[in-house]
């Protein structure tokens, strides 16, 4: 909680110096040299994130779908990724239903929710970026 904390005010900090940067900057040197200051800012610190974190950024993906045997098979077989099965209980529908949870590169995102799509276009699909991975079946691979 606590390093959540100073990360949460490092990056508020952050950006009120970058707010204050960028208005000095706008009455300096003019309105249109400070956007374009901050295109350049913004593409700059894109850039360092793909340095830092590469093609192989994660991505969590959650699939809740009847279909799930099938669904699981395709990612596993389709893509060689593990999948983790998780028992859960609908609180509106209150059916026991299995729950599928799977870590992909976020280049892989778009091949998982077509074959979620594909095999049940009424599943519900959640997925969120992962600051990290390790272990399992998760192999980082060299830019080719």
């Amino acid at each position: 909680m606590k390093r959540a904390l100073q990360e949460l005010l490092k990056a508020a900090l952050i950006l009120a110096f970058n707010v204050v940067l960028f208005l000095v900057a706008m009455t300096i040197l003019g309105v249109k040299e400070a956007l374009y200051s901050i295109l350049t800012y913004m593409a700059a610190a894109r850039t360092l994130n793909f340095v830092h974190y590469g093609l192989d950024e994660f991505t969590a993906m959650t699939i809740v779908s009847e279909q799930h045997a099938s669904i699981r098979r395709r990612i596993t077989h389709d893509l060689g990724r593990g999948v983790t099965v998780y028992r859960g209980y609908g609180g509106m529908s209150e059916v026991d239903r299995e729950i599928l949870y799977c870590v992909v590169t976020r280049l892989e995102v778009g091949k998982v929710k077509a074959i979620v799509r594909e095999l049940d276009p009424t599943a519900f699909v959640v997925f969120h970026p992962l600051t990290g991975a390790e272990g399992g079946i998760i192999k980082r691979r060299a830019l080719q």
